[in-house]
């Protein structure tokens, strides 16, 4: 039997913008692995320009829990 890895993180929904929640939720590093990466499907555009501008966490939003 295999082990799947399950990542899970506790956002407000308040802070959650129309913008793509996977990036909202992991950060940049998440992009590399899209298959809507470079293309007009891509809804992080905006999102992606923050974060390289240092106006959004490269990692996400924090885990509300913490």
């Amino acid at each position: 039997m295999s082990r799947v890895p399950i990542m899970g993180k506790r956002i407000y929904q308040s802070d959650l913008t129309p913008d793509c929640w996977s990036i909202q939720f992991w950060g940049l590093p998440h992009c590399r692995k899209c298959e809507y990466l470079a293309t007009d499907e891509c809804g992080g555009l905006n999102i992606r320009r923050k974060i390289l501008k240092g106006n959004y966490p490269v990692n996400g939003l924090p885990d509300a829990g913490d």
